[in-house]
């Protein structure tokens, strides 16, 4: 729920009956007033509670924050206002969620974390039944890129330049061709590297 005219929201859910009843009119407050509002909240059982998760954005460009709370069967909010769950330097995008086996949740977005801005990889991690979070791992790092190749002609060869680019990596790479094109290494040479390089040119 967002409002236009305050710039501030908040995370809200009803539950409703197995024959349609609206237990909770109106709504159960869940994240509480969060200036701009909060993103993309998702729900699990957890098999004791609703856990609810949901993303704040920082008006100040500081990085996100994922946030849980926990909702009893009976619409009873235990963390209202939220509990940190992932408060790193990074930006997340498209969380989702469900049971992990034993309890607790198993959450699973896109983030930044490898550094630089784009491509973004899918981490996940588990949250327990009392919100207490585990360590985050890569489950799958971005596609791999081959991008803004130039090309320079010496008259007896030319030399290919490219970015090449993988989980917040990229790395400026040249391939030497012959008069006819064909590749006169194997693999291509390595001539920089960081997560901000980008546009190589060549030039004769």
């Amino acid at each position: 729920e967002y409002n236009f005219g305050t710039q501030w929201g908040e995370a809200r859910g009803t539950r409703v009956s197995y024959d349609g009843q609206v237990l909770d009119p109106g709504g159960l407050t869940i994240s509480g007033l969060v200036y701009l509002g909060v993103e993309d909240p998702r729900i699990a059982w957890d098999g004791t509670n609703w856990i609810a998760a949901y993303k704040t954005i920082n008006f100040s460009g500081d990085p996100d924050d994922l946030l849980a709370s926990r909702i009893t069967p009976d619409g009873v909010v235990l963390d209202v206002g939220g509990v940190y769950i992932e408060p790193v330097s990074t930006r997340y995008a498209s969380p989702q969620m469900d049971q992990a086996d034993g309890g607790g949740v198993l959450i699973v977005w896109q983030d930044n974390r490898a550094g630089g801005t784009n491509p973004y990889d899918i981490s996940r991690f588990y949250v327990s039944p009392d919100l207490t979070p585990a360590t985050p791992a890569v489950v799958s790092y971005s596609a791999p890129a081959q991008i803004q190749p130039d090309v320079a002609d010496s008259g007896s060869g030319r030399m290919v330049v490219f970015l090449s680019a993988i989980s917040g990596e990229y790395r400026v790479m040249a391939h030497p061709l012959d008069a006819s094109g064909l590749p006169i290494l194997n693999e291509p040479l390595l001539l920089d590297s960081g997560p901000y390089v980008s546009t190589p040119t060549a030039r004769p």
